[in-house]
């Protein structure tokens, strides 16, 4: 058999992942071997702005939540931004103004709307929460702020509840005020004079021990270098790696994406993108003993990119990047949403869900395959043959249950893969297909009703409006290659991945 790349990762420290041309591939397991990474159990998380959680958390919401902590039999964790200061005009389109500088204006606390839905959240859901403090005004209301923000959460939640609050976080891409007015130009994490450091650490002096046991998360940098602020239980991280540009037109090759850029390697391990840009600071704070948490991502800034962040291939995209992350040792991601923008993971209207975009989808097949205390092994494989521009990803995981997970990510979008797993001992098996109609189609509503073709396995969220799963009629002839329950005496198990699509399988003994 041939040594594969995959083989070669205990050896040269690679990722575990394969990207490599070809149509086929034979993957041989050893369920036995030393697991090199374990994923946590509050690994995946949501990011949403305050304003978000004070009008959309609800029934929905909580349906939404317990579809992927049902797929992982584990935690969630939802991050709340706390900066209320970039405030909308209430004009269409709505630009954001500086809600610290408007004159006469009265800032409220976030927290006034946002306390009673987080407190039904936490009584219902199974979810870990970090709450933002506004760091953005502090110049304009002064350092009491802080305080009273603190004692609002504590107070409003009660002790129980405040249980559940993994730590307050200082502020939102601090490193982003000198742009948006809340800071000189000289501010930065720990200069002379005005500094995110000397902010940080005003900040905790002035909430003290109250609320008793409170911790905390920073610095939540939008991309500068920032530190490690002291007192930090959490170190976090943002990160939106691609730009925004416009798409490209026909014959058109330069300053645009490509329309499948986040099918390209690249858009996940480039060396310019998330998993890989911040490994210096994953490592110092592992040294000092602190998890890190890129505490809120997405594919492209801005609020992503038509055509390329609400299409099916922005599913794939973070199925292979939240692997990618846990392959890597972070101690968990938070991707970002919010009604109207592009990378959304859903839509509500009127209390009821209106759509649900494809990346909700690759969550929730990352749940699956990464939850119930899975751990990343690796496999060998014999590469059978070999295209020239194709390439696909394979993740393997086996979790407390000892039942062995294989993610097979297809991106080539011109040819299905077929892959022979070899598990000897693991004589029963599910096969899940994430599929939709092309790597590029979106959601397309019409009188009310959104519908985007993707499904998982046997069930779809087109037409559903309370966030559960509906049933949903594979579309291609030979049904099995949507779901299928099986069974090898040999534990050889050969299974065929349309193109642009992921196969997840559920190997049992």
């Amino acid at each position: 058999m041939k040594t594969s790349a995959l083989a070669l990762v205990a050896v040269l420290g690679l990722p575990a992942y394969l990207a490599y041309a070809q149509t086929s591939d034979t993957l041989t397991i050893n369920p036995t071997a030393t697991p090199y990474q374990a994923i946590p159990s509050d690994f995946a998380g949501i990011s949403i702005d305050h304003n978000e959680g004070a009008t959309e958390l609800g029934p929905v919401y909580y349906q939404l939540f317990n579809n992927l902590i049902n797929a992982s039999g584990s935690t969630m964790f939802l991050r709340i931004e706390g900066d209320g200061a970039m405030a909308p005009n209430n004009t269409s389109p709505a630009p954001y103004y500086n809600n610290c500088k408007t004159a006469g204006g009265t800032l409220q606390q976030p927290q006034s709307a946002l306390i009673p839905p987080v407190k039904i959240l936490l009584q219902n859901v199974n979810v870990k929460v970090t709450l933002g403090i506004d760091m953005a005004c502090a110049q304009v209301t002064g350092m009491n702020w802080a305080k009273a923000e603190a004692l609002a959460y504590y107070n409003g939640l009660g002790y129980t509840l405040y249980q559940k609050v993994a730590a307050l976080e200082l502020g939102n891409e601090p490193d982003n005020y000198p742009s948006q007015g809340f800071r000189d130009s000289h501010y930065t994490f720990s200069g002379a004079g005005d500094s995110y450091l000397s902010d940080w650490n005003t900040w905790i002096q002035n909430i003290g021990n109250t609320p008793s046991g409170v911790k905390y998360m920073g610095p939540s940098a939008a991309g500068s270098s920032y530190g490690i602020p002291p007192g930090a239980t959490i170190v976090s991280q943002h990160n939106y790696p691609l730009p925004k540009l416009p798409l490209c037109a026909d014959g058109q090759t330069v300053g645009c994406d490509a329309v499948d850029l986040l099918l390209q390697d690249s858009s996940v391990r480039g060396k310019d993108v998330g998993p890989m840009l911040y490994q210096t600071h994953l490592a110092n704070a592992h040294a000092a003993g602190l998890k890190y948490r890129m505490a809120e991502f997405n594919d492209i800034g801005g609020g992503g990119e038509p055509g390329l962040s609400d299409t099916f291939q922005s599913a794939l995209w973070l199925l292979d990047t939240e692997f990618e992350y846990a392959s890597l040792g972070y101690d968990g991601t938070n991707i970002h949403t919010g009604n109207y923008v592009d990378y959304s993971l859903w839509e509500i209207k009127n209390t009821k869900l209106y759509s649900t975009y494809p990346k909700y989808y690759g969550l929730l097949a990352f749940q699956m395959a990464g939850g119930h205390g899975a751990k990343l092994i690796q496999p060998t494989s014999d590469v059978k043959s070999q295209g020239s521009n194709t390439y696909f990803v394979d993740w393997v995981t086996i979790d407390s249950n000892k039942h062995v997970h294989v993610v097979i990510i297809n991106k080539d979008e011109n040819n299905d893969e077929t892959t022979t797993v070899n598990l000897p001992g693991y004589n029963n098996g599910t096969a899940t297909l994430l599929g939709a109609p092309a790597f590029n189609s979106g959601v397309v509503c019409n009188n009310g009703v959104c519908t985007s073709g993707v499904f998982i396995g046997p069930n779809t969220f087109d037409g559903s409006t309370d966030g559960n799963p509906l049933y949903y009629t594979c579309p291609y002839a030979q049904s099995t290659q949507c779901y299928e329950s099986f069974t090898s005496a040999k534990g050889t198990y050969t299974v065929n991945v349309p193109k642009a699509t992921a196969m997840l399988l559920d190997l049992s003994q």
